[in-house]
């Protein structure tokens, strides 16, 4: 069982994916470091154009299909970490409200949403995955 450094047990679910996690919150740092990053671009690394390093994805599965042969030939090393947002659209007594697409990186998913609140959405029955990827090794690399 993996423990952080107050060995207390920690919430992570292992996807069959070396260095890829769904945790049950949405930051990784403590278990990574112990702390907040040691440098402010191992906690928000840039990646590609196509990539930022937290978003939005509708599986795991569809992040790993799409990224993980890129991040795992780069020669840095990364952590990935998926926590699952599930749809309620009966969430806050049915008034509405709750998750929001804009505030968690883009969508890279195949649906298309329309709404402001993931709850008002017509699609995405089965909720979404915030990701984020971490770099825990490796050089700096700065936008070009």
């Amino acid at each position: 069982m993996l423990r952080n450094i107050n060995n207390r047990p920690l919430s992570i679910i292992n996807i069959p994916r070396e260095g890829m996690y769904q945790i049950v919150h949405f930051s990784m740092d403590m278990i990574i470091w112990g702390r907040n990053a040691p440098e402010f671009y191992m906690g928000w690394p840039h990646l590609w154009d196509d990539l930022n390093c937290c978003g939005v994805c509708d599986t795991p599965q569809q992040f790993i299909d799409r990224y993980a042969k890129r991040l795992e030939e780069d020669e840095r090393t990364f952590v990935v970490s998926f926590t699952h947002v599930k749809k309620d659209p009966t969430d806050n007594n049915g008034e509405g409200g709750g998750w929001r697409w804009h505030k968690w990186g883009p969508y890279i998913g195949d649906g298309n949403p329309e709404c402001e609140y993931l709850n008002h959405e017509k699609g995405f029955d089965e909720g979404v995955y915030v990701y984020h990827v971490y770099q825990t090794a490796g050089p700096e690399k700065k936008p070009k």
